[in-house]
């Protein structure tokens, strides 16, 4: 006679637990998922990771563990002329419900923890650097390639693909880095209000100044996270307000 299923008495997480370690697992589990395959052995222990990730950060009298325990990876009936497409289609659908189950778990830990640290909690390569540039392309090059010679993997926006994104939403989706490079070269043209004679003309007040886009993206960096590791590298010598270095100063 088979056990008697447990009831579910609650649901929600379990408290207390830390909410860093709950979303860096079920974060895992979800990108495992995606690896996947019914012949494989790594289903059975995937699974039972997620059964016991369940266990420890919901209980397994929650209402979360039963709802995943009650998804079938297979048909639950069949006979010998059962096709192996019938059994592959069961396993994807299944799979297909235990990624979105997994995705609400993860929000579940992502609405206790602040932003700053779910953001660096799906941080995807640590190898991974953003390269902030302006309109300097040649040392925008230049730069990429040193950076791909000593092993890292550069990330420059325009190159990557839109996937039907606004310009935000795909920076944002590429800046989840462990470490960004500002190139502040010289663009444009300004001068402080305080800087204009009006013995002469204003063009001869006008200093090189780095792109406007090049300061406010240094700025996320720095203040997204203090342990941010972030590097302005300036080119010549012009206007810039600069601050909570390092920057390499080049002509």
């Amino acid at each position: 006679m088979p056990p008697k299923k447990v009831q579910p008495t609650r649901s929600g997480p379990i408290t207390p637990v830390n909410p860093e370690l709950a979303l860096k697992e079920f974060t895992a589990l979800l990108e495992k998922a995606a690896q996947l395959r019914r012949s494989g052995p790594e289903f059975g222990a995937w699974h039972s990771d997620v059964m016991i990730a369940l266990s420890r950060f919901y209980g397994s009298n929650s209402e979360e563990y039963s709802r995943f325990e009650a998804i079938r990876f297979s048909l639950s009936f069949y006979s010998s002329g059962t096709s192996d497409s019938d059994f592959e289609e069961a396993f994807q659908h299944g799979l297909a419900q235990a990624r979105l189950f997994l995705e609400s778990r993860k929000k579940d830990w992502e609405g206790q923890i602040p932003s700053k640290v779910v953001r660096r909690a799906v941080v995807a390569n640590p190898k991974d650097v953003f390269v902030v540039h302006g309109h300097d392309h040649g040392m925008k090059e230049t730069i990429a390639r040193f950076l791909s010679q000593t092993g890292l993997n550069p990330i420059i926006l325009h190159e990557q693909p839109d996937d039907g994104k606004t310009i935000i939403e795909k920076f944002e989706r590429h800046a989840d880095v462990s470490f960004a490079v500002a190139i502040f070269s010289k663009d444009d043209l300004g001068v402080a209000k305080s800087g204009i004679s009006p013995n002469k003309p204003i063009e001869e007040s006008l200093r090189p100044r780095a792109r406007q886009n090049v300061v406010l993206e240094l700025g996320y960096f720095s203040s997204v996270e203090r342990d941010e590791q972030h590097a302005g590298i300036v080119g010549g010598s012009f206007n810039a307000i600069l601050h909570d270095g390092p920057y390499i100063f080049s002509t």
